[in-house]
């Protein structure tokens, strides 16, 4: 009688010589026994996601979107003018206003403006006098009936200590001397009510509070309510989209590179947004809701009403 120790060997042998008889007939032996690996799928395995391609195409604004004809609304006559005023000769950076302003320019050439009809200053060319020779001269001396302009600023603003009256800062302004340095924002207005244009669009992402962010005030002044006047009182076909009201401050976007408002203006424009008032009320709560995250109170605003221009001041299709 066998012992269950030899039981137990027997056994074991078996098992492996029918193992093996079973790799052999397989074709997967090298030798006397070989061990199986598995077979390779031929299909790749799964990547892990890339995070940078997790952003939406609408998110990255500076990836300029590209239009078809159709959508165009501004033709080779139509002309901008471009302002962006990140450093300054005495004064604080505004902080990604240049960046705006490259940006905007090639939105606008996206939209349908002639590069050659795209008037650009930036920092140490955007002097007092630049912002004159460009707004009162060159501007109009090219301009033709029915033409269409646009006027983009991104910088800083500035109220009169006494009398609130709101000015555009130029790169040489002096704020002990606004009234002989900088440029009135009423001003603007006016020079734009005299061109012969089918209408004039004015985007402002600049504040005029005194208060901080992109608005300055001559040290020691305490600054009095600013005073935005109304672009109605100048022209019926102006309409003016500002990235503040009142005595707020207009802050940048860090995590962008860009303004805020001015992001999310072109964010709304990359998006299909048409006219003003589409864009407008589009941007407001995004604006509003980012700059509660930042503990910043900021509202755009747009004159003389996005009822006002309702269905005008189309920008695209």
């Amino acid at each position: 009688m066998k012992s269950p120790f030899t039981t137990l060997i027997t056994a074991a042998i078996i098992a492996v010589y029918t193992t093996a008889l079973w790799a052999a007939d397989s074709g997967k032996v090298s030798g006397r026994i070989n061990v199986v690996s598995p077979q390779r799928s031929s299909t790749p395995a799964p990547t892990s996601p890339n995070p940078a391609h997790s952003l939406s195409a609408a998110d990255d604004i500076s990836s300029i979107p590209t239009l078809t004809k159709a959508q165009m609304v501004y033709g080779a006559g139509d002309i901008a003018v471009v302002i962006g005023i990140e450093k300054y000769q005495n004064l604080p950076q505004a902080e990604f206003a240049e960046n705006d302003a490259r940006l905007m320019r090639g939105y606008l050439k996206a939209l349908g403006f002639a590069e050659r009809n795209i008037e650009f200053l930036s920092d140490a060319k955007a002097t007092k006098s630049g912002l004159e020779k460009t707004i009162e001269g060159v501007l109009p001396n090219r301009l033709k009936k029915g033409n269409r302009v646009f006027i983009y600023y991104s910088g800083h603003g500035s109220p009169d200590p006494v009398t609130g009256e709101a000015y555009l800062v130029p790169h040489d302004a002096d704020l002990a001397y606004l009234a002989t340095t900088a440029y009135p924002l009423k001003r603007l207005y006016t020079q734009m009510a005299k061109l012969d244009a089918r209408d004039v669009t004015i985007v402002l992402d600049s504040c005029f509070s005194g208060s901080g962010g992109r608005s300055v005030l001559a040290r020691g002044a305490k600054a009095a309510m600013p005073v935005i006047e109304d672009p109605l009182l100048a022209a019926r076909s102006m309409a003016v989209i500002t990235s503040t009201e009142g005595t707020q401050i207009s802050t940048s976007f860090p995590e962008k590179g860009y303004g805020l408002f001015t992001y999310y203006f072109l964010k709304a424009i990359k998006e299909g947004k048409s006219d003003l008032t589409e864009i407008y009320d589009h941007v407001k709560p995004q604006v509003e809701d980012e700059a509660r995250r930042m503990n910043v109170s900021q509202s755009p605003a747009l004159r003389p009403g996005a009822e006002a221009v309702k269905g005008r001041f189309v920008m695209r299709r």
